[in-house]
């Protein structure tokens, strides 16, 4: 997020070095990072990707599109910007899909067993922790061994059970996954905390417990504010190494731990940070407890400025739960606690059986005290995710009056359509922000769902310029926008309207008595040629000064102009005068107020009292659903037709009259062939549980060409007698075509029924809730079935729940759906595009095409297992595969890895396979005895393979004896687990060999290769990281961060991880 750096200049007011800025963000991002440092404009979002830059060595974004949670970073690393310890750390963004985290795990596991706490750290929002959660489950039990992980998570989740999507801001999913994992959780209480609880965090994970750092994922993201002071990141660095070497927590419990850490914590930064922050009257009878920044900081706001008995204790160390600290911070005269808990959705707030979290554990800390004794009433005031906060609320929740704002603070709203996002609010804020002995903060919200598209920016100003100002002025860009939202605030003084000659709303009909109205008239304003393209932007200005500033004389208003847009524009003072006059004579109309101008009228019909009752939006902060504004896209509508087969006919006769092409399979993006099976047996017994084959397809003539290492996209087709079944279930004719369009709108393709549901959809796969959503509104004359649909798609817990059930245990498809719910029957041309398109599977190729120039070969495992009624299921793709007889063709694709032999024959190579995991290690066998045929020298070859059992399961076994008989396999070590009463593994045989690798790898720079599943990365890894201290300390040597070596390692492609 945007920062600008304050400096002083010799006559003390704030000058700005900065970047170009935005309309959403007044204050650019720093591109010198170490200039971030000071007070500082900037966001709280831009402070966490600060800290995490700071001190670690990887960083891992999953940023969905506008979020931008990662901006800075990608601006700071695009520079090479070196970190608070000198290195430029790794950054890798990813998608938000199930199963997000487990490349992390794969990767944080190949440290060496937790010695090296130099962290890793993942900034996701809420939405992506859900999908998260598996995987996490696993790093926390096995996180001891691995690499700190640090989680900064921004509260962010769309609500979409309401009309209108939204943005809200989610604390909900992550206290529950933490909860769940035992896994650590702080919320800054305020965004001047940001880089402390951001750093501490990551000490936790580092020293106590995996943790997550949880922050407002609205405010954080888009309000930039001063904050001060800004730690540098070379300090960061240093506190977070000098707390990491002075605190040991080993073998005590968690919730000592924290402490322990804390103590240091506050030492080194000369803070007080405590688990629990508590503002108000030290006599206070109730006391409010919340949880989340924006909630905190609003409501010690609100009780900062009360005289009541009344108090709140905010919770910035949430998990563990410190019962010690909480009751200790509670004043001793409370007699009533009343929990601001935060709920998954209104249902949940109105049913009475359902608790926030916080509210549980607040209870249950005080039912076991002396309060509990003393009977203190404890209340739960839940709150849905939907809520926005304003001071009312906490009037209301601890029954105080409401609070009358500062005279020394200034609010100044505006609202524009995204049609013709304005620059004005952001140049205003520039220039405020200038101002002595004042401070704002500025934040733009957009809602694109209504008039096209309209957002809204609101600076607050406060100290000695605020006192000056008029208290609360509404700028509306466009009169249409009155239509849509109630812009008035009960402490609106001022509204100012732009209008053109051919609008339709009329100002004076919406605003409240004892508003003053400025209308601005762009059309008698009249265009001008000398500040074409800025016009309208300036015009908003000039009026904005007149009305917000009414004590500013002419010349004033006209430099403050010119300073903010001369420069750019080239434009001279005069020129922005001659504007302004115009502005001040034509442009602006002063309404007294609208009840003081309206008379005596005639009465409303019904129409148009009907026509007033229209319930308008309060204000678009409220209604955040994107954080861009809306664009027009250039696209096509997707929708699909059916056809007669003379109409095709007609296409295929006609190509050149009807623009018709023929393709293999156009909908795919990648190069496709078509290859034929050669070979196809199973390499285990018939009678073992497990079904693994080799299978080879014959490539002559078809073009292509694969790599070492590279894997084959297979693209499968559905059994054909399910689809057969489910067409005839469904009534369709397989013979009948089917027209879609494809994504981009540039092509339509046409396919018969039976090659659409066979080749393109996903019609066994699992549904998405979006399918599910969809039914509903086709299913007719069936209530029982409506309710049930409905009951499931609903957004509350117990239809998450049973959508979850129906993927995970059940595994229902869309035939079964489809069946369940057979009086929901979208015709053909919907259905297609309702069905997910059949993704290409993809298995890493089991052969050289030096040793075989016309065939690939790979190596596979059939999925299998029998779901909860019983019935025996596939792995769509394995099981396609393993059918195929020879001669049977089948469309594929190439897709490029990273997993390559050293440059030099002669550099030894170390593999490392389980199961099925020995495939592209065949590939590189064949390779090294195909250079040996050559006369080539080649390096030493160790292969390390583990299974359960020689018998079933040693795969390839004989080929791999024969090519060590030949001289090209140095050494073969196999790990058969279940052959021997001890458990024998993969790592158990590296490590029997450790000398003769001391000198293949660190020696003579080998390369060391891991293939299969993920579980073996630390003990593999901790294996190698033996043979790299063994090696060192022959030489007189000692390593001190083996685990950055073996990042190097990584780094230079001589360890390659392939993990699943």
């Amino acid at each position: 997020m945007p920062a600008r750096t304050i400096s002083r200049s010799s006559s003390g007011s704030r000058e700005f070095t900065s970047a170009e800025a935005s309309p959403a963000f007044p204050f650019a991002l720093p591109a010198d990072l170490a200039s971030l440092q000071g007070p500082t404009y900037t966001t709280g979002q831009t402070l966490v990707q600060q800290v995490a830059y700071a001190i670690s060595q990887s960083l891992f974004v999953y940023s969905p599109p506008s979020f931008d949670l990662d901006a800075a970073l990608n601006l700071w690393h695009s520079r090479s910007a070196p970190n608070g310890r000198g290195a430029v750390p790794n950054l890798t963004s990813l998608e938000s899909r199930a199963g997000a985290a487990s490349v992390l795990l794969g990767y944080v596991s190949s440290a060496s067993q937790g010695s090296d706490k130099t962290p890793h750290s993942v900034l996701a929002s809420t939405a992506t922790l859900k999908l998260m959660e598996p995987v996490l489950a696993q790093y926390a039990v096995q996180s001891k061994a691995t690499a700190p992980l640090a989680f900064h998570i921004a509260a962010l989740d769309y609500a979409a059970d309401e009309e209108t999507p939204r943005l809200v801001v989610d604390y909900t999913t992550a206290i529950q996954v933490t909860r769940d994992l035992g896994l650590g959780l702080v919320a800054p209480t305020a965004v001047t905390e940001t880089q402390y609880t951001a750093l501490l965090t990551t000490l936790l994970s580092a020293l106590v417990v995996p943790s997550v750092h949880i922050y407002d994922g609205i405010s954080y993201l888009r309000q930039s504010a001063l904050q001060a002071p800004v730690e540098n990141v070379t300090h960061l660095a240093a506190v977070y190494d000098k707390i990491l070497d002075s605190v040991k927590v080993t073998g005590v419990p968690v919730a000592d731990g924290v402490r322990s850490l804390l103590l240091a914590f506050n030492d080194a930064l000369n803070v007080d940070l405590k688990p629990f922050v508590y503002t108000g009257a030290s006599d206070a009878e109730t006391v409010l407890v919340t949880f989340g920044t924006e909630e905190s900081t609003l409501a010690r706001e609100f009780v900062s400025q009360t005289s009541g008995k009344v108090g709140v204790l905010s919770a910035r160390i949430y998990c563990p739960f410190l019962e010690r600290e909480f009751l200790a911070t509670l004043p001793p005269t409370v007699t009533k606690i009343v929990v601001a808990g935060q709920v998954e959705s209104e249902a949940a707030v109105a049913d009475s059986s359902v608790h926030s979290a916080l509210y549980a554990d607040v209870r249950a800390a005080v039912a076991f005290s002396s309060l509990g004794r003393a009977r203190v009433a404890t209340v739960d005031a839940k709150y849905p995710r939907e809520k926005v906060w304003n001071q009312s609320d906490f009037a209301q929740l601890l029954n105080v009056e409401t609070i009358t704002a500062s005279t020394k603070q200034a609010k100044f709203t505006f609202y524009g359509l995204d049609e013709a996002e304005s620059t004005s609010p952001a140049t205003l804020a520039s220039v405020l922000a200038l101002e002595q002995d004042s401070q704002i903060t500025y934040q733009t919200s957009y809602d694109n769902f209504t008039l096209g598209g309209i957002h809204q920016s609101e600076i607050v100003l406060s100290g000695d310029s605020a006192a000056t100002a008029s208290r609360d002025v509404v700028f509306v860009a466009d009169a249409r926008i009155l239509s849509a939202y109630d812009v008035i605030t009960p402490s609106t003084t001022d509204v100012i309207v732009v209008t053109r000659e051919d609008d339709k709303i009329t100002p004076q009909d919406v605003i409240a008595k004892g508003i003053r109205l400025t209308t601005v008239d762009f059309t008698a304003i009249g265009p001008n040629s000398e500040t074409e393209g800025r016009t309208l932007d300036m015009v908003h200005q000039i009026a904005f000064w007149r009305v917000a500033f009414p004590q500013l004389a002419a010349d004033k208003i006209v430099t403050r102009v010119w300073q903010s847009n001369g420069v750019n524009a080239e434009l001279v003072a005069a020129t922005i005068a001659n504007l302004a006059s115009r502005v001040f004579e034509v442009g602006l109309a002063l309404t007294e107020t609208a009840a003081e101008a309206k008379t005596e009228t005639e009465p409303e019909t019904k129409t148009e009292t009907e026509e007033k009752q229209t319930v308008l939006k309060k204000n678009v902060a409220s209604n955040v659903n994107s954080f861009a504004p809306f664009k027009v896209p250039n696209e096509v509508t997707v929708t699909a037709s059916s056809d007669s087969s003379t109409a095709i006919a007609k296409r295929v006769v006609f190509k050149e009259a009807y623009d018709t092409t023929t393709s293999l399979r156009p909908d795919l993006s990648a190069k496709t062939f078509v290859v034929k099976v050669q070979e196809n047996r199973r390499v285990t017994p018939s009678d073992y549980d497990r079904n693994i084959f080799h299978i080879e397809f014959d490539i002559t003539g078809t073009g292509l060409k694969y790599e070492l290492g590279e894997a084959l996209g297979v693209h499968a087709r559905n059994n054909a007698a399910g689809v057969a079944d489910f067409l005839e279930f469904y009534g369709l004719n397989p013979f009948d075509i089917v027209n879609v369009p494809h994504a981009n709108g540039e092509f339509t393709e046409s396919r018969t029924v039976q090659q659409a549901f066979t080749e393109n959809l996903d019609l066994f796969g699992k549904p998405p809730k979006r399918f599910y959503e969809s039914l509903v509104e086709y299913i007719r004359d069936d209530e029982a079935q409506l309710k049930s649909l409905s009951d499931l798609v609903a957004s509350n817990p117990e239809g998450a729940a049973a959508l979850k059930h129906r993927a995970e245990v059940e595994c229902s498809t869309y035939v079964d759906v489809l069946r369940e719910f057979s009086s929901a029957h979208p015709p053909l041309e919907e259905l297609v595009l309702l069905i997910n398109p059949l993704k290409r599977r993809e298995y890493s190729i089991a052969s050289s095409q030096r040793v075989h120039p016309n065939a690939v070969h790979l190596l596979i495992v059939v999925v299998g297992w029998v779901d909860p009624q019983g019935r025996q299921r596939y792995g769509q793709s394995s099981k396609y595969l393993s059918d195929l007889a020879v001669g049977s063709e089948l469309v594929v694709s190439v897709k490029p890895s990273v997993m390559k032999l050293p440059p030099l024959s002669t550099q030894p190579i170390i593999m490392a396979g389980l199961g099925t995991g020995l495939a592209p290690f065949k590939a590189f066998v064949e390779e090294k005895a195909w250079q040996k045929a050559q006369g080539l020298p080649i390096g030493e070859v160790y292969l390390y393979l583990g299974s359960r059992t020689q018998r079933e399961e040693y795969l390839y076994g004989e080929l791999w004896e024969a090519y060590k008989a030949a001289g090209v396999i140095t050494h073969i070590g196999a790990a058969f687990s279940r052959d021997q009463p001890e458990k024998i593994y993969i790592q158990d045989r590296i490590r029997q060999t450790m000398p003769a690798l001391t000198g293949a790898f660190v020696k003579e720079k080998g390369g060391f290769y891991l293939c299969g599943p993920t579980w073996p990365v630390p003990d593999v890894t901790q294996v190698l990281s033996e043979i790299i201290e063994t090696e060192a300390e022959e030489r007189g040597v000692k390593i001190t961060n083996v685990a950055r070596e073996i990042e190097t390692l990584k780094e230079e492609g001589r360890y390659v991880l392939e993990v699943y």
